[in-house]
This record gives structure tokens, sequence and C-alpha cells, in this order.
């Protein structure tokens, strides 16, 4: 695989920004999510792309205007079922090369 590196900010869970927001970052073979924890700041947590699995992502779209709006994707990582919510504006791409980049890994 050659090397990459792409990011965005993700809401754990389905709604943005109710749960905080995250720091996802995905390079050749690793994903990395920055979590915020009381009274220790922002907290890196790497996970290797063999176990992480896309389970579904979701394009939302505005009622009104029909353009893409949120982004919500379910990942499995390490067994544990995450779903991230973020803007469509980076996290649709984000989202896409995180699906390329669990497929060539094996998942």
């Amino acid at each position: 695989m050659t090397d990459f590196e792409i990011a965005a900010r993700f809401s754990p869970g389905p709604w943005w920004g109710f749960n905080g927001v995250d720091e996802l970052k995905l390079s050749s073979d690793v994903l990395t999510r920055k979590h915020y924890r009381v009274f220790r700041g922002k907290v890196p947590v790497t996970s290797p792309l063999s176990s992480v699995e896309v389970v579904s992502r979701e394009v939302r779209l505005d009622k009104r205007s029909g353009r893409p709006n949120w982004v919500r994707m379910t990942l499995m990582i390490d067994g544990a079922r995450t779903t991230f919510t973020g803007h469509a504006n980076d996290g649709k791409s984000f989202a896409d090369a995180l699906a390329e980049a669990t497929s060539r890994s094996g998942r």
C-alpha cells in the first residue's frame, strides 16, 4: 500500500457534537482516533487497519437543498461497534478512503 494520510473530524454517536468531536486520521496501515478524556485532554488511540471494519456508511442530505450534509459511518474496531457522524464536506472522502483501505487490508 502506498503512503497516504487523510483526516477528518467526527463526533462519536449518531449526532454531530453531542458526545464531543474526535479527530480521525487514516494513514497507510493505521486508524488513529484522538478522543477527549476528562483531565487528560485529547488521547490518541491507534488501531491497525486489519482490526477495523466499515459496517455501514451513509450520506444524509439536507432536506431543503438536497445537498450532502452529514456522513454517518459505523465501524467495528477490535470487535467494538462505534458510530461516527461528520460533516459531508470532509467526512465523505474520509469514509470512502477508510472503506477502500480496510477492503485492501483483508477485511
